[in-house]
């Protein structure tokens, strides 16, 4: 790519989403781990998921009050994830399952956007 084409996708991003930078480049992360790459790549994938899951999971917590406790499996299913990709002490899983994890928390992720729109969370 050069950088005439990079540049609109860089624009195309406004101050409205760079909230969500994050999450879009989490979710871009897991989705690249389906090809094959170094380990390493995959060290730094665990790392940067179990922060940014962290992250959310304990702001969504904070954001719940009585009236949204029906939504409050979210905060588990981000603990879940954090917990699983954390890189201290790692599970030991197949590729083909990786390859699920990873899409799926891909999908979970962006999926934490529209929750965000639809509640109104007041998320930093």
């Amino acid at each position: 790519m050069t950088l005439k084409q990079i540049y609109p996708l860089i624009t195309a991003v406004s101050t409205n989403n760079m909230k969500n930078l994050p999450k879009y480049l989490t979710a871009a992360l897991l989705l690249l781990a389906l090809a094959s790459w170094p380990y390493a790549y995959y060290m730094f994938l665990r790392v940067v998921v179990f922060f940014v899951f962290g992250y959310y999971a304990v702001q969504y917590w904070q954001a719940f009050d009585e009236a949204k406790k029906k939504t409050a499996w979210w905060v588990w299913v981000l603990g879940f994830i954090a917990l699983l990709f954390n890189p201290f002490f790692p599970a030991h899983l197949t590729r083909e399952i990786w390859s699920v994890f990873n899409v799926a928390a891909a999908l979970l992720l962006l999926a934490t956007i529209r929750l965000e729109k639809k509640l109104l969370f007041p998320i930093r």
